[in-house]
């Protein structure tokens, strides 16, 4: 497939529209692996921020294979938005434990907090993610980290997925 008006790395490649969305955003959100490979040859920024400070790894929170691609061509697996969530946080909200799992294994950062000092974990379990939660507790995320309003994840658990995690993780529970 060519695309002859796409120049390599050239500045159109990164052009914007109203909302500050690249064609390689575009691609990413509507899960077109091809056209976001051919961006990224032609010199896309893997990193480029739109409104609400969200990047292209944000946006391919549904697709393991563009997240794959993103990072090997050095996108940031730590980027904020404007709220301060990284990519992680989305995917621990949204219950995408295969993508969580990619962001962890190249170097997300588990306990990052976000605006309102939420962690990925505090997420997971407000939202009653609990298979990205035992996820996120095995790689680290700790249990007792709190949030604004001094809560810990723990605090924002559904019991029914207080008592998952429980059967689970006693020795975490112990205290709670």
């Amino acid at each position: 497939m060519d695309f002859p008006n796409v120049k390599n790395s050239s500045p159109e490649i990164d052009a914007e529209d109203d909302s500050q969305a690249t064609c390689l955003i575009l691609s990413v959100l509507g899960g077109h692996f091809g056209l976001a490979q051919l961006f990224i040859s032609k010199g896309a920024d893997v990193n480029h921020k739109k409104q609400g400070g969200h990047s292209s790894v944000q946006y391919a929170k549904g697709y393991k294979n563009i997240l794959e691609l993103l990072i090997k061509n050095g996108a940031d697996v730590n980027v904020l938005d404007d709220r301060q969530d990284s990519p992680l946080h989305r995917a621990a909200t949204l219950g995408r434990t295969g993508v969580a799992k990619i962001l962890i294994e190249n170097g997300a950062k588990v306990n990052v907090q976000n605006r309102e000092g939420n962690t990925p974990f505090h997420l997971a379990l407000e939202d009653e993610q609990s298979e990205v939660a035992f996820l996120l507790f095995e790689s680290g995320a700790d249990p007792k980290i709190l949030n604004r309003a001094k809560q810990t994840a723990i605090d924002l658990c559904k019991p029914n997925i207080k008592k998952q995690m429980r059967d689970k993780y006693p020795d975490m529970l112990s205290e709670n």
